[in-house]
């Protein structure tokens, strides 16, 4: 796959979870999803669900080789 979404909340539970799945799938991008409260409106602000690291989890996808991307891009993040 070219893209592959990864659910950020999901490094909590599972260790390895970003590296092997960029490794199994080698992906060129990966878009972070299940990040956010999903009842914003799309152009924010927008909420981090609770023990999200969202920075913890773009700097996994680019150790692991991968472009990363967090959509929508250019949100406003509140914590």
């Amino acid at each position: 796959a070219d893209i592959l979404c990864l659910c950020a909340i999901g490094r909590r539970w599972r260790p390895n979870y970003v590296r092997d799945a960029v490794r199994l799938v080698q992906p060129k991008l990966v878009i972070a999803c299940h990040w956010d409260w999903f009842f914003t409106p799309y152009e924010g602000p927008h909420y981090l669900l609770p023990d999200v690291d969202i920075n913890g989890f773009v700097n996994e996808i680019e150790e692991a080789g991968c472009e990363a991307a967090v959509l929508p891009i250019g949100a406003q993040l509140s914590l």
